[in-house]
């Protein structure tokens, strides 16, 4: 899926190119309560007081899912941990998703990428996958190699295994709302449960619904928003756009970042030089190269005064002048900075309120058949 470029603040990301295995996440997915921290190079389990209830350990960490299991890299495998951090789930994966209703998608060094329960065992396979990802509403993407080409065509399968969206399209995106995203040639339309065709192809660029909208973007290069059905409800308009989150969405004009509602109405004009979407009725913002905190008025409830600052669940993970510490909602430490960096598995968060994320997680692809290679990804 298509990997967008955005904004200036820069995280380190591990990517494993070209596989397998990808992942996003869903907010119901996640226990935002313990929080994967670094020391050095490994890292632990801490609540938003910086107390460390998992000791740092590990090479790679992400957050819980919902089902109390959260995916963790030791030397290079992958294994499922329970929040007493007992490994209950081996280190065998080569790569791995977090769990997503139910399931995690998985591969082994020379297996094609199949899906596991709770208790580690084989539940689907798809043998003749190149790629495959999570669940979402019931429906899991996965491509194969198109016949005769090098090319990849993408489809979507059910939690029988089954092939029940045929995979005959560019690329894919999950299902929210009842619709996935999905591109034919350079457009980008929306299908339905059933593969129905809702919404044509006819966009440069679609965002999955949220709150009953799908920003889009023009062929001009212009963002504005749909319904289910396809009808423009706010017009092309903007230099960029997110999606919506609690009732308003972040939009660019000129070279600035506003907020308007879903009316398409400006509710903070534009004057930031970047724009998050609203979590818990707040949001990050970038102003004078430096972030701070802004309710839904504009009204700042923190001043710039951090190199960046992400909104994980009721907290803020901050860096302060290269070290991170946490904050509440209001931008008031809970914890000093104190660790060593944010790990790439805070864009599984970030991306359940905004899709400019999801773009990026969607990238994250391994492949058993192919040597790993490491990319820095700034956005």
């Amino acid at each position: 899926m298509k990997q967008n470029k955005y904004y200036s603040f820069l995280l380190l990301i591990l990517v494993v190119m070209l596989g397998a295995c990808k992942g996003q996440s869903k907010e119901s997915n996640f226990d935002t309560s313990l929080l994967p921290l670094s020391i050095d190079e490994e890292i632990g389990y801490a609540n938003s007081e910086g107390k460390f209830l998992i000791n740092p350990q590990f090479k790679e960490a992400f957050f819980f899912a919902n089902n109390g299991l959260a995916k963790v890299r030791k030397e290079d495998k992958y294994g499922f941990i329970n929040k007493e951090g007992k490994l209950v789930i081996p280190y065998q994966y080569h790569q791995a998703t977090s769990f997503y209703e139910g399931l995690a998608c998985v591969v082994t060094d020379a297996s094609a990428p199949f899906y596991i329960n709770e208790k580690g065992e084989k539940v689907i396979e798809i043998k003749r996958a190149e790629k495959a990802s999570y669940f979402a509403e019931g429906f899991a993407p996965f491509s194969i190699k198109k016949k005769g080409s090098k090319d990849e065509i993408w489809g979507f399968i059910n939690k029988k295994g089954e092939e029940k969206i045929t995979a005959n399209y560019k690329n894919v995106k999950h299902f929210s709302q009842g619709l996935a995203a999905f591109r034919e040639k350079d457009k980008w339309g929306f299908l339905d449960g059933e593969g129905k065709i809702i919404v044509n192809p006819q966009f440069a660029e679609a965002y999955p619904f949220q709150e009953d909208l799908a920003t889009v973007k023009n062929e001009k290069g212009r963002w504005g928003a749909i319904d289910k059905s396809g009808v423009l409800k706010i017009d092309y308009q903007f230099d960029d756009m997110t999606n919506f989150s609690e009732g308003m969405a972040a939009v660019l004009s000129g070279k600035k970042w506003g907020y308007v509602n879903k009316d398409g109405k400006l509710v903070v004009n534009p004057q930031f030089e970047q724009g998050m979407t609203f979590k818990n009725g707040v949001a990050t913002i970038k102003k004078d190269g430096k972030t701070g905190v802004i309710d839904k008025t504009g009204i700042l409830l923190a001043n710039p005064q951090f190199s960046d600052a992400y909104i994980i669940g009721n907290s803020i993970l901050v860096d302060a002048e290269g070290k991170i510490g946490i904050t509440d909602l209001k931008g008031k430490y809970t914890a000093n900075p104190q660790f060593s960096k944010l790990n790439s598995s805070i864009i599984d968060v970030l991306a359940i309120d905004d899709a400019r994320f999801q773009d990026l997680v969607s990238n994250l692809y391994i492949n058993t058949q192919a040597e790993d290679e490491e990319e820095k990804i700034e956005f």
